[in-house]
């Protein structure tokens, strides 16, 4: 895979969303004993929140996107 380097990273989340085998067993543990919404969801939500929060502070992204553009696929994991 092909990147470029285009500066520093000046922010980041403080909560992380990880998928490792471990992660995703627990998550879906959760689900098959119908675990409450914030039970499964609640580290999402808080990441969500965060993300949000920050996008908010930004005037411009650096590849050229909007910010709500960029924030937009960071939260439905797509790309441009």
């Amino acid at each position: 895979m092909l990147g470029k380097c285009i500066g520093n990273i000046a922010a980041s989340s403080q909560t992380v969303i990880g998928w490792t085998d471990e992660e995703e067993f627990e998550f879906t543990h959760k689900l098959d004993i119908g675990a409450g919404f914030l039970a499964i969801f609640g580290p999402y939500v808080k990441a969500y929140r965060e993300w949000c929060e920050l996008a908010g502070t930004l005037k411009s992204y650096p590849i050229g996107e909007s910010v709500e553009v960029a924030l937009r696929h960071t939260l439905v994991h797509d790309e441009p």
